[in-house]
Parts: structure tokens; sequence; C-alpha cells
């Protein structure tokens, strides 16, 4: 019985420290920039379930890495509905029961005005893996999507979205969008994808140009 009581004292002490600090975060995490560090994303979820008791935290720790990426996307979501450029959508998939996969986004980017791009806006996936943000999503265009940078399956070849080298975690939904945004007038022929797409770029200008707004054409605004 003595064990018992000590059990529960400790836990009610537990519990008193915990809800203590939860309110104290939540006071405060609105002023943090989330995105720059996805450990705070994380905490803002796991503090609710640490307040319950030491075999709720540890239960809610075992899932970390992937609750890590969800609460980053989940903070990207609200930061997207809050402010993001004309012209461009970003939304996580809904599913048929009407619940929402925030490792899915579908997006539209808007081509440039003044550009052989403008007036098309072409619809563009985001797959996020566990790892995020750790590792980048993959981005993909429809397959056959004509440019140097773009694979033929549609996956999208850009420095910051290398694992290896121009990735960051703290790169932004945002930025990734605007960074394949300005890819699309600026291609990279250091870094083809595609023979088709770099072949006419680099050969004939002329006809890549006239390509690239027939594209343009096949992606008018969804009314």
């Amino acid at each position: 019985m003595k064990l018992l009581r000590r059990i529960d004292q400790n836990h009610f002490i537990f519990q008193t420290y915990a809800n203590a600090t939860l309110s104290r975060f939540q006071r405060d995490i609105d002023f943090l920039p989330v995105y720059l560090n996805p450990f705070f994303a994380v905490l803002r979820l796991a503090l609710p379930e640490i307040s319950k008791g030491p075999k709720q935290a540890i239960l809610y720790g075992s899932d970390m890495s992937g609750g890590i990426a969800r609460g980053r996307l989940a903070e990207e979501r609200k930061a997207w509905r809050k402010n993001h450029p004309h012209g461009f959508v970003a939304k996580p998939e809904t599913l048929a029961d009407g619940s929402v996969n925030l490792m899915i986004w579908h997006c539209t980017i808007p081509g440039k005005q003044g550009t052989d791009w403008e007036g098309g806006y072409f619809p563009l996936t985001l797959h996020f893996s566990e790892d995020y943000p750790s590792k980048p999503p993959k981005c993909k265009f429809s397959p056959g999507f004509f440019h140097p940078n773009v694979y033929p399956s549609g996956t999208v070849c850009l420095s910051i979205l290398n694992e290896d080298t121009g990735w960051r975690p703290a790169i932004t939904v945002k930025q990734i969008l605007v960074g394949i945004q300005d890819l699309l007038d600026q291609p990279n022929p250091a870094d083809p994808a595609q023979t088709d797409g770099y072949q006419l770029f680099i050969q004939d200008p002329v006809e890549y140009k006239r390509r690239v707004r027939q594209q343009s054409k096949q992606y008018p605004a969804l009314v």
C-alpha cells in the first residue's frame, strides 16, 4: 500500500509539472518560427500526451520520428493558409473518408508573367517521407512534362531538393514551390533530366520556346 501511495504521489508531481510546462510552452510557442526547428512542432503535439503521465509519454515517444514529420507539415499548412504567393495552390491530400493525409500535398504552380510559361497552371505533387524534414520531399509533375530538368517520370531535378547537397531542413513548402517556378523559365543545362527538353533548349531555342507555349496552353487556370 505504501508503494502504491508513493507511485500515486510521484504521478501527481509529474502531472503537475507537465501541465505547468505545457501552459508556458503553449503561451510562448507562437512567437517562435517553428519551421526553423521541427522539434518544436512535435513538442507542441507531444506535451498534452506527456502531461497524462510517464506511460503515455513513453508510448508517444516511440512514434516520435513520424510525429516530427507530421508536426512540421501541420505547421507548414498553417503558415501557408496565413500567407502564400498569388496564384499558387498547396494543400494536403483529402482521403475518401474526409481525413487529411499530410504526407502528400497537391499543388499548382503558375507560370511567371512575361515568360513563355505565362498562362499555365501546372499541377505538382509533393510526396513527404517519415524522415522529413531531414530529407526533402519528392516533387512530381505529370509524367512526360516538358522541361530540361524534369525526368520523364515527372520528378523535378532541382538543387534545393537534392538530399546530399542543396537541401536544408529549414526550407519551407513555399520556398520549394517558388524555386520550382523559377526553374521553369530558368533551366539548368548543367543538370539535365530528359533528352528532349535538354537538346531543344541547347540546340533549337525557337522550337523549345514553341513547345513551352504549347504546353502552357494545356494547363489553363481551373475555374
